[in-house]
Formats: C-alpha cells, sequence, structure tokens
C-alpha cells in the first residue's frame, strides 16, 4: 500500500544519510571573550545599488531565481569557514526545509546554480515531513538537525509586513549563523 509518509521519510532518510547537519564552525573568540548566546547579534547592511542590479541580472542569466542565487552563495560561505563540502542549511521558502549539497567551489557558476536549485526544488517537493519531524532519522529526539539557517523576504511582494518573521522566529534561538536577505523598494539588504 502506498503511504505518502513513508515515502518523505525514505527520501530523507537517503538524503542525510552520513550528514549530522551540524556544521563544525570555527570561533575567532576564545569562549572567555565570547558574548553569551543569549546576546547574539546581527550586522545588518545594504547592497549598493549596482551590486543589486547585478546579481538581479545574474540570475536573469543563469535562468534561475535571486534567492537561489543568494543561497548557492551563504553556502559557498559556509563550506569556506567550515572546510565542510556537504553543507545541510535550514532555508525558509514557503515551509522550512532542510537543503543538503556537496558545495564543490570548482565547479562552473553554471552547474552549481543548477545543482541549487535542483537541490530546493528536491525538497520542497518533499516538505510535508519537515525539518522539526526529522530528528528520528538521526535517533535522537531533540537532536538538532542544521545550525545554520537562510532567509529571503521580499516585501515587495508580501501582504503583510513581517509575516515571514512571525514564521521563523521559533527557529532562530537553535541556530548558529543565519543569513536573511531582504528585497525592499529601497533595494536589497542583508542581515
Amino acid at each position: 500500500m502506498y503511504n505518502e509518509h513513508d515515502v518523505h521519510l525514505q527520501y530523507w532518510k537517503k538524503k542525510l544519510e552520513g550528514n549530522s547537519g551540524i556544521l563544525p564552525l570555527p570561533a575567532d573568540l576564545t569562549a572567555a571573550e565570547a558574548l553569551p548566546v543569549t546576546q547574539a547579534g546581527s550586522k545588518p547592511f545594504m547592497f549598493p545599488r549596482a551590486v543589486s542590479t547585478g546579481l538581479k541580472q545574474l540570475a536573469s542569466e543563469q535562468d534561475t531565481t535571486l534567492y537561489v542565487v543568494f543561497l548557492a552563495a551563504f553556502k559557498l560561505l559556509l563550506k569556506r569557514y567550515s572546510n565542510v563540502q556537504d553543507i545541510a542549511v535550514g532555508a525558509y521558502l514557503t515551509d522550512l526545509l532542510l537543503l543538503r549539497s556537496d558545495v564543490n567551489e570548482d565547479a562552473p557558476l553554471s552547474e552549481y546554480l543548477i545543482q541549487e536549485e535542483k537541490t530546493l526544488l528536491e525538497a520542497s517537493s518533499h516538505h510535508q515531513l519537515p525539518p522539526s519531524s526529522l530528528e528520528n532519522i538521526f535517533g535522537a529526539p531533540g537532536q538538532e538537525v542544521f545550525n545554520t539557517l537562510f532567509l529571503m523576504q521580499d516585501k515587495t511582494r508580501m501582504d503583510r509586513d513581517g509575516a515571514l518573521s512571525d514564521k521563523i522566529d521559533a527557529y532562530i534561538d537553535q541556530i548558529d549563523i543565519a543569513l536573511r536577505i531582504v528585497i525592499d523598494f529601497d533595494g536589497i539588504s542583508a542581515e
């Protein structure tokens, strides 16, 4: 008998086999210098208009979305910081997804973007089993399945401000590094 839940579970078991989902991120502060977790912060900045235009043009030329371009860049940055090629990132599109892929910085940009878009589409097709329910794959209830998060909020297309923020606040406390890209009528910013 066909069981949709089992199909999704099998997909995630195969996709996540051999990966704890947690990136070993280097700390540049000693334990005595580090801020307590409750004092985490962010460094917001606005992309110059020329850079924003260039990124939109790149996405168009590569026949992909700005979401995929920023996601791919974030995963490449995580690869460089962690020195791990097998990267798993929590990402919010319409639901919270777990995106695991092999980040090969030597691959041509077009191939890398195609791979990241494929990873995103596959995970989206199995979104019925959210990351919070994937703990069974790792065998320990409450075990984190990712420690990095990518968010992109297009305020030019949203019905109301903050809709995305309301949905992801529960995950932020569990995350070591998050990148939030915001597109609004003033341009593109990151935090």
